[in-house]
């Protein structure tokens, strides 16, 4: 299963999961295809994902907040490649990034 948690900034979500792989989504990470059994290898016991929302992306509230994505994140990944809008609808984004990457880690 999977929680939502929503925090005053997105520094301090991220920072509350200290020992998870935090995984990052952005139409500007790495495709996930690209990344094919390298999670699988790295055996991560629980992973925290982050999405940006309808009115920014993950870069520019990292931006926002004075962060570097990859000063939070292990991972930045695009697991909607070739989508063809300029935003996902979270909640789709949502079903469809734990989907794979669960078939990724399993």
């Amino acid at each position: 299963g999977y929680r939502v948690l929503e925090k005053g900034s997105l520094s301090e979500a991220v920072e509350r999961y200290g020992a998870y792989f935090k995984i990052g989504t952005s139409r500007y990470g790495k495709k996930l295809e690209e990344l094919r059994g390298s999670l699988r290898e790295m055996k991560p016991e629980r992973l925290m994902v982050a999405f940006g929302g309808p009115y920014a992306g993950l870069l520019s509230i990292c931006e926002r907040e004075g962060r570097r994505a990859e000063e939070l994140f292990h991972l930045l990944v695009n697991t909607l490649p070739g989508q063809g809008v300029a935003t996902v609808r979270t909640e789709e984004a949502l079903l469809a990034t734990l989907a794979l990457l669960r078939a990724e880690v399993e």
